[in-house]
């Protein structure tokens, strides 16, 4: 015991390997060189007492490795654990002398209970296969994915497994997600350089987003949120009805100039350059993918900073990534500060620009106080800097632009693949779109009619349901505590996975099956709370990004239904991309000129059906 606790007043300092930083550390060989000095051990009775401590959670390792074993190396760095987390236990034999006398009686998983929660049960350890555990090219998405499918349906909840050399809690209960969800105190979302954490960050455009406005980014993208869920119906559906009738009018003018009866169309990329140039507007009044000056801030963006190779998307360099995201900050915040200086000049000659409609970028510029949307009956200062604007815009954009492809893609995925058996979707569909057009060619969505559409909106749920674009949700625990029936322990990461809540057998029947009715108030088997996540929950729960994307959904689908029917291509081959976000590479469709059909007797059965939906 003396030993141990001499062992305590190892210095520690900052150490950096590669791109990390460890605070507080010290690296195996200097744990020796302190342990030889101090206790007078032979190098391999430094060792022998260093594992000894890592077995009994007095250090851990900070850097990722395929073992637990302490090494005399500078590039295996660890670090103290809290010391009411050891678990060394002292062992008195009878009529033998204590050698070392620092054993373990039970592993340290079994005495991470307190005494109060000793009848705690025990989170069940799993490990990953071979091919996933050895495979440098395996990416933590791919593992996720993997454990959300496969993994999540067999166990009951909750189990730990590691994953890139860090040893995680994974769970996909309600139960235990809503506590984990609504306890922001004792799960935050991490600031880590650890691989799981960055490959969520990469997505959320945040990864080199300075560490002191984080929060403030992250709070007013709940502002902006309330922003678009408040607006977006009577404000920014007519921009994106201008912007699919340009795309669709592309697409009869392809069919016309060919001579042929269809166009071949790329859903997925269809929809990348679509939904991207409608966020742009909407945020930035321009479309940056064809702007003469910021055409290269509209490639980066819509590629998420991924890079495309071969038809899939793959994870660039950090380095590459780093200086991308320089350039993406900077193009923004001139583009905020020519708007701030276009405002000045209509203020001083007192005139309106009746060339410009009012964008989100606007709207945050205007506002000096709001409503709080964490408590509508409060008012709160809201005057953002130029470099809080520019980082909100940067996530909430990327966030939604990534969300509304893979649910668009996977939602014509579902019902134009034959080989699913699900073409029966396809006529539903149609049929209820008719009876909105009311037999009209140029067909248009309003505000009432987006929302009228129960069969479609069920239709982009239960894409997400099954393919959700993000499949874990990351969080670090900040103190021990109980967690349902279980005990996590400090600095413990936590995985939820969106995937293994949404396909587990226990909440949802037949859970591989898409079935949009299924959310439908008649539905047998109500939907539980936190059992469907694809937007998060709690406080984190991405409200107006929800509304924001099913409202883009529901537009772009309707009048893409009402004006085309669609067939898959022969040439389609759908593969899923090797990233976090799930997007099917290689989806063909069809695009032929509709002739729309009078409702009879049997398909107004069909659109009773579907009209029971929410």
């Amino acid at each position: 015991e003396e030993q141990v606790d001499a062992f305590l007043e190892i210095p520690c300092k900052t150490h950096k390997l590669f791109l990390n930083s460890y605070q507080n550390s010290f690296t195996g060989k200097e744990a020796v060189s302190f342990i030889t000095g101090q206790f007078n051990m032979s190098v391999p009775q430094a060792l022998d007492f260093g594992q000894f401590l890592i077995r009994g959670d007095i250090i851990e390792q900070q850097t990722n490795r395929f073992n637990n074993n302490f090494a005399a190396k500078s590039n295996y760095i660890y670090c103290i654990r809290d010391k009411k987390h050891h678990t060394l236990f002292w062992l008195e034999e009878q009529d033998k002398p204590i050698n070392l006398g620092l054993s373990m009686m039970r592993t340290a998983d079994e005495l991470r209970c307190s005494i109060e929660d000793i009848n705690a049960k025990r989170i069940p350890n799993l490990s990953l296969p071979s091919n996933y555990r050895k495979s440098k090219s395996c990416l933590v998405s791919n593992i996720l994915h993997y454990l959300g499918k496969e993994v999540c349906p067999e166990q009951d909840g909750i189990f730990s497994i590691k994953i890139a050399e860090r040893k995680c809690v994974v769970i996909f209960s309600p139960e235990l997600n809503q506590q984990v969800l609504e306890d922001k105190q004792n799960f935050i979302k991490p600031e880590s350089s650890a691989s799981i954490d960055q490959s969520v960050s990469r997505l959320r455009c945040d990864t080199f987003t300075p560490p002191q406005i984080k929060l403030k980014v992250h709070y007013y993208s709940i502002i902006m949120q309330h922003f678009t869920r408040t607006r977006v119906l009577k404000q920014f559906v007519p921009i994106m009805i201008n912007r699919l009738q340009f795309e669709l009018k592309e697409i009869e003018v392809q069919i016309q100039t060919e001579k042929t009866t269809y166009a071949t169309i790329d859903i997925t990329e269809f929809f990348k350059r679509t939904v991207f140039r409608i966020l742009s507007e909407i945020f930035l009044g321009m479309d940056l993918i064809n702007h003469p000056k910021w055409a290269k801030l509209g490639r980066y963006l819509s590629g998420n900073f991924l890079s495309s190779s071969k038809g899939k998307l793959k994870a660039i360099s950090q380095m590459k990534q780093k200086k991308q995201h320089k350039y993406v900050t900077k193009a923004l915040e001139e583009i905020i500060q020519e708007r701030q200086v276009k405002r000045s000049k209509l203020l001083a000659s007192n005139s309106d620009d009746s060339s410009h409609d009012e964008d989100i970028l606007d709207i945050l510029l205007n506002t000096s106080t709001i409503l709080d949307p964490l408590n509508p009956s409060d008012e709160i200062p809201a005057a953002l800097s130029n470099e809080v604007i520019c980082h909100c815009i940067l996530s909430v954009i990327t966030e939604t632009h990534f969300a509304c492809v893979s649910m668009l893609s996977w939602a014509i995925n579902f019902m134009y693949d034959q080989s699913l058996g699900y073409s029966e979707l396809q006529q539903l569909l149609a049929l209820e779109i008719d009876s909105l057009a009311e037999s009209n060619p140029f067909f248009v969505p309003t505000e009432d009619i987006t929302s009228n559409v129960p069969l479609l909106t069920g239709v982009l749920k239960e894409t997400l349901r099954l393919c959700t674009p993000i499949s874990a949700l990351v969080r670090q625990c900040t103190n021990s505590l109980r967690v349902g029936d279980y005990i996590v322990s400090k600095g413990a990461t936590v995985i939820i996975s969106t995937t293994g809540t949404h396909l587990h057998p226990k909440y949802w029947d037949e859970p591989q099956k898409f079935n949009p009715f299924r959310f439908s108030s008649q539905a047998k088997k109500p939907v539980a709370p936190y059992s469907y996540i694809p937007w998060s929950g709690g406080s984190h729960h991405c409200n107006g990004g929800m509304e924001f994307s099913l409202v883009i959904g529901r537009t772009l689908l309707s009048m893409i239904l009402s004006r085309f029917s669609l067939k898959l291509s022969p040439q389609t081959n759908v593969k899923e991309c090797d990233d976090l976000v799930m997007y099917p590479y290689g989806l063909l469709l069809n695009f032929t000129a509709r002739t729309r059909r009078s409702l009879t007797a049997s398909t107004a059965v069909m659109i009773s059906r579907a009209g029971s939906l929410d």
